[in-house]
Parts: C-alpha cells; sequence; structure tokens
C-alpha cells in the first residue's frame, strides 16, 4: 500500500531535483539530511521516485503526484493499493496489458513520447520494445570465474537465494538482491550486466599467444577481467583518468587474483597514448564514456534531463580518445570500441570515423539486454593493417 505521507514526500524531492547528480546520490543525501525516515520509508520513497522518472516524457502535462501514480501503475503487474480517492478506476487493473492500461490512463504511448530524442537511436534495435522496457527495472547479474560454478552454486543453495540462468556463466537475481552478502565479488564470481558479458563475443582470437593488452578506460576492469578469464593470459596494461579510479581497480584485481599487470594515470580526453610511453599493444579495448542511454532503465532520470548538448560533449570526447590511442596499436593489431549507448553518434558514426583512420572492420553489432531485463551495449571490433 502507497501512504500519503510517502507520496507527498516523494513529490518534495523530484519537485527540487534539477539533474545536476545522480539521482541515486541526491536521495540518498536528502534521507542523510532528515533521519526521521526508517529503511522502509526510505525503499518505498525511493520507488515511488523512480516510478516518475520511469514515464520519461510521457504525461508532461500531468502534475508530479499524478504522474507518480501513473508511472506504478504503467511499470507493476501486481496490484497496488493507493491512497484514498486516487485513480479508483484502476483498482484491478494492474495486471492487464500495457496498451490496455495506457488507454484506461487516457494516454497515448508513442517511443517519441516517452524516450528523448528517438530520432537519433539507431535503427538496429527495437525501438518500441527497448523504450517500453524502461518501465521494468533491470535485474542484477554475475559472472561465474572460470572452475566456480560448483562452489558458487553451492553458497546460492545454502543461502535461499534463487536465480534465472542464462548460459554459458550467467545468473540473474531481482535487483534488490544482496548478492554480496553470499559470495566473495570477484572471487567466485564478478558482478557484470549480461550485456556486458557478451563483449567477450567480440575479442580477437589470440591463436594462444599471450597478447600485449591496453584497457584504455579501464574503470573498475571489468572488461580485463572478462578478457583474462576469456584468454587465460595477456601482457596487460589498464589506465584511466583518475587514481582514484584505479585504486577500486587494484582492490578488484586483488580479488580477483590478477597480480601482474601495469596501471598508470592517463586522460585520454587531453592526452595522447605515445607521450605517455604506451605503444606496440596487439589489442587495445577502448570502453568510452558516452551517454548510457543503453543502461537508463538503472538511471531512468536521464529520460528526463539528457540534451542534445550532452551527447554532442560525449561524441567529441569519443573522437579525441580515439585519435590519442589508436597510434599505440601495433601493425595487425585489434581495436575493440564499446560503448553503452544506443545513439548512432556514439556508435555506427563512430564506426565510420575509426574507419577513417585507417582500421578495417572486422565486426560490430548491439548486444540487445533488453529482452533480458539488462543493459543494452554496443561493440566494433578493429583490425590494423600490416
Amino acid at each position: 500500500m502507497i501512504h500519503h505521507s510517502h507520496l507527498n514526500t516523494a513529490v518534495r524531492i523530484l519537485d527540487s531535483y534539477r539533474g545536476g547528480q545522480p539521482f541515486a546520490l541526491f536521495i540518498r543525501e536528502f534521507f542523510k539530511a532528515d533521519k526521521k525516515y526508517g529503511s522502509r520509508d526510505r525503499k518505498q520513497i525511493s520507488r515511488l521516485c523512480y516510478a516518475f522518472f520511469r514515464l520519461g516524457l510521457l504525461a508532461g502535462d500531468r502534475d508530479t503526484k499524478d504522474r507518480i501514480l501513473l508511472g506504478i501503475f504503467l511499470g507493476t503487474a501486481e496490484e497496488e493499493v493507493f491512497p484514498d480517492g486516487l485513480q479508483p478506476g484502476w483498482s484491478g487493473a494492474f495486471g492487464l496489458p500495457f496498451a490496455d492500461k495506457c488507454l484506461l490512463a487516457g494516454i497515448s504511448y508513442s517511443a517519441e513520447a516517452h524516450f528523448p530524442m528517438v530520432g537519433q537511436l539507431t535503427g538496429q534495435i527495437d525501438q518500441p520494445v527497448f523504450t517500453r522496457s524502461h518501465f521494468i527495472q533491470p535485474d542484477l547479474f554475475i559472472r561465474i570465474r572460470p572452475g566456480k560454478k560448483e562452489s558458487l552454486y553451492a553458497k546460492l543453495s545454502a543461502a535461499g537465494i534463487g536465480f534465472r540462468e542464462i548460459p554459458p556463466s550467467a545468473l540473474a537475481f531481482p535487483n534488490s538482491t544482496n548478492i554480496e552478502q553470499v559470495i566473495i565479488a570477484d572471487t567466485d564470481a564478478v558482478i557484470q550486466d549480461y550485456s556486458s558479458q557478451g563483449v567477450a563475443g567480440f575479442f580477437p582470437d589470440t591463436g594462444g599467444r599471450k597478447l600485449k593488452v591496453w584497457d584504455s578506460c579501464a574503470a573498475s576492469g571489468g572488461k580485463s577481467i572478462l578478457f583474462l578469464d576469456h584468454a587465460g593470459q595477456a601482457d596487460l596494461t589498464v589506465s584511466d583518468l583518475r587514481q582514484n579510479i584505479l585504486y577500486n581497480l587494484q582492490q578488484r584485481f586483488e580479488r580477483a587474483g590478477i597480480r601482474d599487470y601495469r596501471s598508470l594515470v592517463v586522460d585520454l580526453g587531453t592526452s595522447a597514448a605515445l607521450s605517455k610511453g604506451l605503444r606496440a599493444f596487439d589489442f587495445i579495448i577502448a570502453d568510452v564514456p558516452c551517454s548510457g542511454s543503453g543502461t537508463w532503465g538503472r538511471t531512468p532520470e536521464h529520460l528526463r534531463f539528457f540534451t542534445p548538448e550532452k551527447l554532442e560533449h560525449y561524441t567529441l570526447l569519443q573522437k579525441k580518445i580515439v585519435g590519442n590511442s589508436l597510434p599505440a596499436l601495433s601493425p595487425g593489431g585489434h581495436y575493440l570500441y564499446i560503448t553503452c549507448s544506443v545513439f548512432r553518434a556514439e556508435n555506427e558514426e563512430a564506426v565510420e570515423y575509426i574507419s577513417s583512420q585507417g582500421l578495417q572492420p572486422v565486426r560490430s553489432g548491439y548486444i540487445k539486454g533488453y529482452g533480458e531485463k539488462a543493459d543494452t551495449l554496443f561493440a566494433a571490433l578493429f583490425r590494423k593493417p600490416d
């Protein structure tokens, strides 16, 4: 049941949010400043706020309270009890098909009315299915580390935690599952979205060789761990633009049993790889900063606050990163470009740009997660001529 007090608090929070910081951080600071809310209160209020954001641009003429209730109605299959006098006509209708719920709520659904900048979306995804997927919270995914399946399953069974298995090595859980209380993250399994795991399908064939690999925008190191689990070996270098990012990576690598690697701070938005002594790599991974539009099911505030100016910022930054990292690739080497975006400007147009720099496209495509309650990513593998 939704309480008036929770609804009114959610309205107050949403009306004060301007999109300047991640909403998860904003609402955490709100609750930290006002400690009267217990755990259940915080959970319910947060749920109401995220239901509002999942509407994106829909029903923009309605007030905040109405839009919260509409977001709950369209995104929930289980029956909800609204406060007295609010939307009595929706009672008993939560299990209806989505189109019928829209009709009952008096809205006309379209991708254009829901998702920002639909005209920029790739034509390689099912746009209505993709945009509608934002009403549903994505799952939590883990990737089983090599040799850990039996012991991992035993831990999950002992804890009474159910899961959905997606071969070859992904397990899905409700997003609220506190999986790190049961498993040793990065040792037993890597917490990694299903589509991110699918990037392994774009790795080049090593031919059994120990490749010299540079994970150029390494962040927390998930793609490096994925490659090492896939290939078994690498002469690995990792970099990112801030030392605190690499510190988190180092902690994660320690848990993953990875100790033989080189790490350094490099801002590829401003610095050329060659100026940092980075050269002669067989394989470069460029998981570049991007709009994140393939992951907005996890951060739905972007459905309201993302702008064309932000997209332009990312596309320019991506070109700088590519331009500054490509010279470090050896002849015959491979370059893997990755985004978690569904915008053409960051993906198909990036393929054209990278090709214009003298690299040969090998394969590219979208890893479509919206059918699995997962993110949607783009990956493109290139080869530098001998």
